[in-house]
């Protein structure tokens, strides 16, 4: 059975819809809009599920596949992350105070230009009082590639850093072929669903 815990690593820390795990009658979930999981209802956990549009994960594919194990997959080197620096850590940029941007006036024009202390990212590096940084998940390293991905079971793209993230769930399989851009996933306790991988902007 999975704890708070292992259910925050499922959230989005700098959205407040989504950084907690949420629970709906018998059940909780988390999400960080790329992955879903839904689990038996841990009462500790009372934030109410309040999101628009939240996926059903109440239902079995409804196509003709089957379940698979989790395949294996080559990992691509890790770097220091580009966002936080290594620190683990994000905070809003005090110069730009999150706009990526400086706006410079005076009595004959307006000027915009990139932030030079967060380099136009809005965030710096923070400390351990600050919120975890979402592109590293809070480890200091990231795929070296921009935007990593595998290609398994007929031809479906799957980001190498939601497959990092569901990897270890207990007795993990998924499903296919997938359908309408995700794939279902379940485990031991819990079910969920995995979106495909379209284009880098996605991620």
């Amino acid at each position: 059975m999975l704890k708070v815990n292992d259910l925050k690593k499922f959230c989005l820390a700098s959205d407040d819809r989504l950084a907690e795990p949420i629970s709906d009658d018998d059940f909780t979930y988390a999400t960080d809009g790329h992955i879903a999981i839904r689990i038996k209802r841990i009462n500790e956990i009372t934030k109410k599920k309040s999101i628009n549009n939240f996926p059903d994960l109440s239902l079995k594919p409804w196509h003709e596949g089957k379940w698979v194990k989790m395949p294996k997959y080559q990992c691509p080197t890790l770097e220091t992350c580009p966002v936080c620096g290594g620190a683990r850590f994000i905070k809003k940029c005090p110069e730009c105070n999150g706009e990526e941007e400086i706006i410079f006036s005076n009595a004959y024009n307006d000027y915009e230009c990139e932030c030079q202390t967060c380099g136009g990212e809005g965030d710096i590096p923070g400390g351990k009082d600050d919120l975890l940084c979402d592109w590293c998940e809070g480890k200091g390293k990231t795929y070296t590639e921009n935007c990593p991905f595998v290609i398994i079971h007929d031809d479906t793209r799957l980001n190498i850093r939601l497959l990092d993230k569901i990897k270890n769930l207990p007795d993990i399989q998924l499903f296919f072929p997938a359908s309408e851009g995700v794939v279902n996933i379940k485990f031991e306790g819990g079910v969920g669903i995995l979106m495909m991988m379209r284009h880098c902007e996605d991620w």
